[in-house]
């Protein structure tokens, strides 16, 4: 009885998590099946023993002492195991969430095991990364609130440039690249904000918003184009590192 209401607790369980979380769900599902089939089988073995006037108190403490050098002996995997759990039940990262770890690692969580987790990075490559480094590391989660995010795109200009104009350009190529590029957020009015004298120019960041963190590349990518056009076209200069030296004589 005690394992059938587990396997069906477990179905109800997997049933109950609907969407992508489905397949993390199943698995720590199968997993704790497993363990609570371990732990009725044992109580139902001491209770047969018990039945048949055999004394388990010293098959308990055999099993207590074997428990602990079993524990020692797989510290790491029973580390990374529970915080395999730890990120599970936190729902502090799911699979399928954007994240960025503190190291600048970027990509989809693949995958959620027993000991290590997958991130499959843009570029297709998978990182493996033990669970207790996961749960224990800084993690940028881009999907765990609102996926609309501001991309700020620095940009310099010589300090011979009118800025207002400057300022006036730059709107408007970010609004024309807005509107077509796949991605982005169509009713978001893009800013310009000033920042910095810096040694050779002015720089500033130009802002624009997208739905989703990995749309902000192909946005960045034609804005930067559309935007070094348009400076040519109204002779509008963006400065190269440079030093003046002025000599002075006596």
């Amino acid at each position: 009885i005690a394992l059938r209401l587990s396997k069906k607790m477990l179905i109800w369980f997997i049933k109950f998590k609907k969407g992508k979380h489905k397949t993390e769900s199943a698995k720590f599902g199968t997993i704790f099946k497993l363990l609570i089939d371990i732990l009725i089988y044992i109580i139902a073995g001491l209770i047969i023993l018990n039945y048949f006037g055999i004394k388990v108190t010293p098959i308990l403490a055999t099993l207590g002492v074997g428990g602990i050098a079993v524990a020692l002996a797989l510290q790491d995997t029973l580390t990374n195991f529970l915080s395999g759990f730890y990120i599970i039940t936190d729902k502090s990262v799911r699979i399928g969430d954007f994240v960025e770890l503190e190291g600048g690692t970027k990509g989809y969580i693949d995958d959620i095991g027993w000991r290590t987790s997958k991130i499959k990075t843009l570029g297709g490559n998978i990182i493996i990364i033990p669970n207790s480094k996961l749960a224990q590391t800084t993690t940028i989660n881009y999907d765990s609130a609102s996926k609309r995010m501001s991309v700020l795109i620095p940009v310099s200009v010589s300090y011979d440039s009118d800025l207002e104009k400057v300022e006036k350009v730059c709107i408007d190529v970010a609004k024309k690249v807005q509107k077509s590029f796949k991605g982005s957020v169509k009713d978001f009015e893009p800013l310009v904000r000033y920042n910095e004298f810096a040694d050779s120019g002015i720089n500033f960041n130009v802002i624009i918003k997208v739905e989703h963190v990995t749309s902000q590349y192909p946005l960045k990518h034609g804005f930067i184009k559309a935007l070094h056009k348009e400076f040519k076209k109204q002779k509008i200069e963006i400065p190269y590192p440079q030093m003046d030296v002025h000599v002075k004589k006596k």
